[in-house]
């Protein structure tokens, strides 16, 4: 009866919460539940030590053309991000202050939705850092700090495309992709 009662309300607030969902991302691949986000996260730390164990006996990979080809990729798509919000938000004049939610379907807004998609979709290519490292047996770059930005990421921007894509939210989108230019250059 009680578990009934939690699992009735914890719909009823499921539900309450996705009625401020923005429709524009209603069918974008990852977006119909956090759930999905959530548990690739889990599963990503759930990963590390099994890798770190299967690692333990083996040499390290040589997988130098790989990771030149990932990085190569990585910085174009990064530049494309940076590009696309920029222009983005230059031409909707959207400042670093506050600003309303806007749920226009103009092409200009909805491709700044699409760009922050496929930001958070670039959030999970990400995480193959880590799997190169411990390939490479690189265990010493495997902070907390690490891991948990990789882990936190897309579980966390999921809430930023589901509610309040594009506008102002797409800033840090913006910063985190020009960084991110020049970390895989290097």
């Amino acid at each position: 009866m009680v578990l009934h009662y939690l699992l009735e309300s914890y719909q009823s607030l499921a539900n309450r919460i996705y009625s401020y969902s923005d429709p524009r991302v209603d069918g974008y691949l990852l977006m119909y539940s956090w759930w999905p986000s959530l548990l690739i996260c889990l599963g990503y730390v759930a990963a590390i030590p099994i890798g770190k164990r299967l690692m333990k006996n083996r040499e390290p990979y040589n997988i130098r053309a790989i990771m030149v080809s990932y990085n190569v990729a990585m910085v174009f798509l990064s530049i494309y991000m940076v590009i696309e919000f920029f222009y983005c938000l230059y031409s909707l004049n959207v400042g670093l202050g506050c600003a309303p939610i806007n749920h226009d379907v103009n092409p200009l807004t909805v491709r700044l939705v699409n760009v922050g998609w496929l930001f958070y979709m670039s959030k999970y290519v990400e995480m193959v850092d880590t799997f190169f490292f411990i390939l490479r047996k690189k265990n010493n770059l495997l902070s907390f700090l690490h891991i948990f930005h990789h882990a936190s990421q897309p579980a966390s921007l999921y809430f930023g495309i589901k509610f309040v894509p594009g506008g102002f939210g797409a800033v840090y989108p913006l910063i985190n992709s020009t960084v991110h230019v020049f970390m895989y250059i290097y």
